[in-house]
């Protein structure tokens, strides 16, 4: 009986070190991963991800950071099912439904991306990126008068995005506001010199509103 009850230690210490040597092992690999993603080495931070998965206790966050390198290297399928993974127990996570939210509306599947959107605001109202994606979302359906709140709201929140400001003037000049079309644009190059889409699309404000000047908006590149 003594030596069974010896037995049954040694095999239940012998397990709890390989335990611990194959936790080790994933923590290395997702820390390893996480250095990678900061320094956008997307590859291999996806490869230690990947690793780090190998282990059935790994923490539920790898996932989330593996649905960011996924959304950095635009694999929008595979960055919806990670993150989704994740949401199975974080269901709260406003950064996870954001994640969510936006691979979906780049799939094009917007009544989805529309659902996951709304909750995340609902626990993050203040996410400006948010508000824009879902603004888009909107406008792919036609529904103006919720995009143009929504792309408001992110301009607002995050005032020097030249990004916000272009696509609020895509949706002035697809609504005939060519002046404040022109006023967005133009704050979006104020913003970023270097917005060659922002130009363009000016430069056809300018000529919808009947300025002669229209085709010399744009810059010489040298």
């Amino acid at each position: 009986m003594q030596l069974s009850l010896r037995f049954l230690f040694a095999v239940f210490f012998l397990s709890f070190l390989a335990r611990e040597d194959v936790f080790s092992q994933s923590s290395f690999f997702y820390d390893e991963g996480l250095n990678q993603l900061a320094k956008k080495q997307y590859d291999q931070a996806e490869r230690n991800f990947l690793e780090a998965l190998k282990d059935p206790h790994v923490p539920v966050e790898v996932y989330y950071q593996l649905a960011w390198v996924y959304v950095a290297k635009g694999k929008w399928k595979m960055a919806e099912d990670s993150v989704s993974r994740f949401l199975v127990a974080r269901p709260g996570s406003a950064d996870g439904l954001y994640i969510r939210g936006y691979a979906l509306f780049r799939l094009g599947k917007y009544e989805g991306a529309i659902a996951a959107l709304q909750k995340s605001l609902g626990i993050k109202s203040n996410n400006a990126d948010a508000h824009k994606i879902l603004g888009l979302c909107f406008f792919q359906k036609n529904e103006n008068e919720s995009a143009e709140r929504e792309l408001a709201t992110a301009a607002q929140l995050d005032p020097r995005s030249a990004e916000t400001q272009y696509f609020l003037g895509r949706y002035n000049y697809s609504v005939d506001r060519f002046d404040r079309a022109q006023q967005s644009f133009q704050a979006a190059i104020k913003l970023y010199p270097e917005y060659m889409k922002a130009y363009d699309n000016l430069g056809l404000t300018l000529d919808a509103l009947g300025q002669p000047d229209a085709s010399k908006v744009r810059p010489r590149l040298s």
